[in-house]
């Protein structure tokens, strides 16, 4: 008999021990689901290009612009990224359907930088792009996606 309750008492804490892993286990889980998240692909910011080279940034920041304005991005990688690239590929897509419009490479860039501020058109060097409607920005180191925004295009 008392064979029988050491027995027993040996599996309950087996049972306990487990069901304590468990839920340790189960509690870092929803301690990281619970952290936000560094998102993969930088949001692109559009904008004015500002005349002074010291602004980090850019001015007037929005996503509407008229057929005749010129447009620039920014956006900076999630924190400890950098570009490691010289050369960036810029993708113009049409929406919906995400037709391809444009494609374009930067100059050459620093490779340790970790963003990017552009002014990537002008009214005179895109054929296409300044229909009125919904576009997709995309930029590109290689085939991997490094950050991404929508703007819109308005008849003025």
């Amino acid at each position: 008999m008392k064979r029988t309750l050491a027995i027993l008492l040996l599996l309950s804490m087996a049972v306990l021990g487990t069901g304590c892993g468990l839920l340790t286990e189960e509690s870092k889980g929803k301690a990281e689901a619970d952290k936000p998240k560094e998102p993969k692909v930088a949001k692109i910011t559009f904008g004015d290009y500002p005349e002074d080279d010291s602004i980090k940034g850019l001015i007037k920041t929005r996503s509407h612009f008229g057929d005749d304005e010129d447009i620039s991005l920014s956006f900076k990688l999630p924190k400890g990224q950098k570009l490691d690239t010289k050369i960036l590929k810029i993708k113009v897509l049409k929406q919906p359907g995400e037709k391809l419009i444009e494609e374009f490479t930067t100059d050459e860039l620093d490779p340790s930088w970790k963003g990017l501020k552009l002014e990537f058109t002008s009214n005179n060097d895109f054929h296409g792009f300044y229909d009125p409607g919904k576009y997709k920005i995309q930029v590109l180191r290689g085939e991997d996606l490094l950050a991404e925004g929508t703007l819109t295009i308005v008849e003025q």
